[in-house]
C-alpha cells in the first residue's frame, strides 16, 4: 500500500484493541499526518455538509482520485459555492 492514509485505516481494521487503535492514531498525530485527520473531519464532522445524497455514486464516476483533488471537489460542493447543482 503506497497511500499512508489507506495503510492507517487498514492497520486500524487489523487491531481490535482500543489501546492499540489509540496508539496508532497517536503515532499518526505525532508524525503530522494531517491528510488522515482532515479526512476524518470531513467524514465525521456533522457540521460539514456537501448537499449530496449519494456521495458514493458521485465518486464512482471519478474513480480513484488524489486527496488534493477530492478536497478541491468537496470545497466546491460546499453549499456556499455550488448550491443546488446536482452531479447525478
Amino acid at each position: 500500500m503506497s497511500d499512508p492514509c489507506q495503510y492507517v485505516i487498514s492497520t486500524l481494521e487489523d487491531h481490535s484493541s482500543r489501546l492499540d487503535k489509540e496508539a496508532i492514531i497517536l503515532a499518526q498525530a505525532e508524525a503530522g499526518n494531517t491528510e488522515f485527520f482532515e479526512g476524518l473531519r470531513l467524514c465525521y464532522d456533522s457540521m460539514i455538509t456537501f448537499g449530496l445524497k449519494l456521495m458514493k455514486t458521485a465518486l464512482a464516476y471519478l474513480g480513484v482520485i488524489l486527496f488534493a483533488l477530492l478536497m478541491a471537489l468537496l470545497i466546491a460542493l460546499s453549499p456556499v459555492t455550488l448550491q443546488g447543482i446536482h452531479l447525478m
